[in-house]
């Protein structure tokens, strides 16, 4: 087997992993995705003082290098990791407006970190698939992918909020990403969340000829320069920027592997294989854009909903949503343009796309029959879900010198019940625990 897909041409839709569609498919497609993951890889770095047009150009950069490590067989793209954000306003003193006067010390942190997560890749890619099974059965896998849908449902909501406007600005765009989603015929389908956004961002000028509140601030767009290079920064390293950042590894793990377990069930296609490889190429990724001035990056939950929602799973995709990221950010006027989509309709956009997450995580207990009648399953799952939820509402959780959000704490949460209620006592008390805690297969689904 040839070590990159040969990308076989095919028409209609489910398109496979190795497989595409025509070339001008290929490249809508490509931009959709940019597109879907554009709110999130855009905010993280301002929240966190960094300059988003080096965040972007090392997310493109570095999904590269994640189709490289995984041989293109993960449809995926690498964007800002929200798991820094508390962390790196903690080290760096951060006030929240403007550039981050010390993002070298925020970069120095986030190395080390990418390095560790490097060696726990390897480790897991050489523990081979029954480290994986032995730790993130369904019950597991499926309980992070939907907290990942509901911890970012305050993310969607937040960008609704933002404007007056944004309540009907995300009404439009979600209700026209499914009527196309739902009745739309051949290309439309298959981009409905391209066309969301260019619907709500129409409606939206159109709406502003009579209000000029409404209508989209040019003001950035006019000022930035047509052509330039992003800014780099070198890392600077001390202990305690260090100490706080490391500790996120683990929740870059527990997402990561999530994630590849969603698009692995989505598509029908056993991707345990490449799950240390996935994790090795974030890692890499991390390490890259963290010399130069670029975030930490994980996988997008934003891109598998597209994933479902299309059911277009090729990573021929990405591989030019990855050159439109880099085009865009030597691009400041293009980029600059792309800031200027109203945050309602992003919100509208994430509606639907942390829903699908959500909904990805109970397809995944479906179709691997996991019994809720077992009460260790219903306890994982329901604490798992109440911290996801819960803990939105309230501030990031310390312990020690490490920080944890909804999501990262459920995670790990969900993984040590699973460890302490099931697999502890299984090997310690087989004949009393029947090992009813199957693992994801998949391979024999059509």
């Amino acid at each position: 087997m040839a070590y990159f897909p040969t990308y076989k041409y095919v028409e209609g839709t489910p398109v496979g992993i190795e497989e595409r569609q025509s070339w001008p498919l290929v490249l809508i497609m490509g931009f959709q995705h940019l597109i879907a993951v554009f709110g999130g890889t855009v905010l993280m770095p301002i929240l966190m003082g960094f300059n988003p047009n080096t965040t972007i150009l090392f997310g493109g950069i570095g999904s590269l290098i994640f189709y490289i490590v995984t041989g293109g067989r993960v449809p995926s793209y690498l964007g800002s990791s929200a798991a820094f954000l508390g962390v790196v306003i903690s080290a760096t003193g951060y006030s929240g407006k403007g550039l981050n006067p010390n993002i070298d010390v925020a970069l120095g942190g986030i190395f080390v970190t990418g390095c560790v997560y490097l060696v726990i890749a390897v480790i897991v890619q050489f523990g081979g698939n029954k480290l994986i099974q032995s730790i993130l059965p369904p019950i597991v896998t499926g309980s992070i992918v939907l907290s990942i849908g509901i911890a970012l449902g305050p993310v969607a909501l937040s960008q609704i909020k933002a404007t007056p406007e944004g309540y009907w600005q995300a009404i439009v765009t979600a209700l026209t990403v499914a009527l196309v989603s739902v009745f739309g015929r051949g290309v439309f389908q298959r981009i409905p969340f391209l066309i969301g956004a260019i619907v709500g961002y129409v409606v939206t000028v159109l709406a502003g000829i009579n209000d000029p509140s409404i209508r989209p601030d040019m003001t950035g767009v006019n000022a930035a320069d047509a052509f330039g290079a992003p800014p780099i920064t070198f890392p600077k390293f001390e202990a305690r920027s260090i100490t706080l950042m490391v500790p996120v590894v683990v929740v870059f793990v527990a997402e990561n592997i999530g994630h590849v377990k969603a698009i692995g069930q989505m598509s029908h296609t056993n991707l345990d294989a490449y799950i240390g490889r996935a994790l090795a190429g974030d890692a890499i990724a991390t390490i890259v854009a963290s010399c130069f001035g670029g975030t930490g990056v994980t996988t997008y939950a934003e891109n598998i909903a597209v994933l479902a929602v299309t059911r277009v799973y090729s990573t021929l995709n990405f591989v030019f949503t990855c050159l439109f990221a880099i085009f865009i950010a030597f691009i400041p006027k293009l980029g600059a343009f792309l800031f200027t989509i109203p945050p309602g309709v992003l919100g509208g956009l994430s509606v639907i796309l942390f829903g699908t997450i959500a909904a990805t995580g109970a397809r995944i207990w479906a179709e691997n029959n996991v019994d809720f009648g077992d009460t260790r399953n219903l306890i994982i799952m329901s604490t798992t879900i109440s911290l996801a939820a819960g803990l939105n509402s309230a501030p990031p959780v310390h312990i020690g010198a490490a920080e944890f959000d909804a999501l990262g704490l459920s995670s790990i949460v969900c993984v040590l019940l699973y460890l302490f209620l099931v697999r502890l006592p299984e090997a310690f008390f087989p004949k009393a625990f029947a090992p009813e805690l199957q693992s994801i297969d998949v391979t024999d689904k059509p």
